[in-house]
């Protein structure tokens, strides 16, 4: 996974370099602009240290463009200072997931930041499980508004073109092609899980 470190010290760049290798992908960044322009790329670094103090933008400065930006929101943001006491709030305020203080414990770094690839991965799979159900219920949707009872009359609807943009709709649903002669049996058990959002029954439609 690939890890921003912003700092105006080289020192502190190169240091935590070596603390954290060979676990992530370093982009390095002498200021906030720097930084922010790195971001921009395709496939940027989904972790950042950012430094309190930098030019044009401070680090509390770059969270909040950074929980601003859409593309950017769900990123992983440690704040490193010397600041303490109310300044850590007013950082927390400004976005940032977790704070270091310099001079920092090796082992209590990694270990912080070992927590963002997973915060990280879990945001992920969330955003990928709510489309997953968002086109499910899209796919729900469009499935009840082709079945067969007119809303009107509760009568079936006998129209040959119908029966074809039904057999369509549902072969497009089920990754499969559409093909002549379905029988119900055939479409029954497609069907079935859409038709229970309908009050209807399966007697006497086939």
């Amino acid at each position: 996974m690939k890890l921003l470190i912003a700092d105006d010290h080289v020192f502190f760049r190169k240091l935590l370099e070596r603390i954290l290798a060979p676990s992530y992908e370093f982009l390095m960044a002498e200021g906030g602009a720097e930084a922010w322009q790195l971001l921009q790329q395709p496939d940027s670094a989904r972790l950042a240290i950012l430094d309190w103090v930098m030019p044009t933008f401070t680090g509390p400065q770059l969270c909040r463009k950074i929980r601003q930006s859409s593309d950017l929101s769900s990123m992983y943001l440690i704040i490193l200072t010397a600041k303490r006491n109310s300044a850590l709030t007013s950082a927390l305020c400004a976005g940032t997931d977790d704070y270091v203080t310099k001079a920092f414990d090796v082992g209590e770094l990694r270990a912080r930041i070992r927590i963002g690839p997973r915060v990280v991965d879990l945001q992920t799979t969330l955003a990928e499980r709510a489309a997953g159900l968002e086109n499910a219920v899209s796919q729900a949707r469009q499935l009840r508004a082709l079945l067969p009872v007119r809303p009107n009359g509760g009568k079936l609807r006998a129209d040959g073109k119908y029966w074809h943009k039904l057999k369509r709709s549902l072969a497009r649903y089920s990754q499969q092609r559409p093909h002549d002669g379905m029988c119900p049996d055939c479409l029954q058990p497609v069907l079935n899980p859409a038709f229970e959002l309908t009050s209807g029954s399966w007697g006497g439609m086939f």
